[in-house]
């Protein structure tokens, strides 16, 4: 009985898996538009303002990559979320054959300590998200910049 529960459940960790990879490919692609976008903005944005710098800008500047970043956040969340499941049903074969003489090594997908708790805070603040700190930043550099009217 616990064979048929175990190939089920690796069934269910193949599938799992491959949902995580879509949403890592997901993020990925996020990325791209964002600055695809954020390029293509600017260039219209000159274009409609005479090649003229003004506020509108740092605005497109700021709101595209808040954009996308909580984007990329919300996906980064549900692969963290479904790698935990892929720990639990880990979990719950190794746990059916404790008792077995023949005993595989099965690993971690998480740091058990990473299961549950922030996940929400890891998922907007982790190094992936690198290319949104430096966007934002680089927008507020320039405006400040714009501001004192050095540019």
């Amino acid at each position: 009985m616990s064979e048929i529960k175990d190939q089920i459940d690796w069934k269910v960790i193949d599938q799992l898996h491959a949902a995580t990879i879509e949403f890592s490919r997901n993020c990925s692609n996020i990325k791209k538009i964002c600055v695809t976008l954020l390029i293509a903005t600017c260039t219209l944005l000159a274009k409609f303002n005479d090649n003229s710098l003004d506020l509108s800008f740092f605005v497109a500047g700021f709101f595209i990559p808040l954009f996308f970043w909580g984007l990329d956040a919300s996906s980064y969340f549900y692969q963290e979320r479904l790698r935990g499941i892929i720990n639990g049903k880990l979990n719950e074969i190794r746990n059916r054959n404790l008792n077995d003489t023949i005993i595989t090594p099965i690993g971690y997908v998480l740091e058990i300590e990473r299961n549950n708790d922030k996940r929400i805070y890891r998922s907007i603040f982790n190094y992936s998200m690198l290319l949104y700190y430096i966007l934002l930043l680089g927008d507020l550099t320039l405006f400040i910049v714009y501001k004192m009217e050095w540019i």
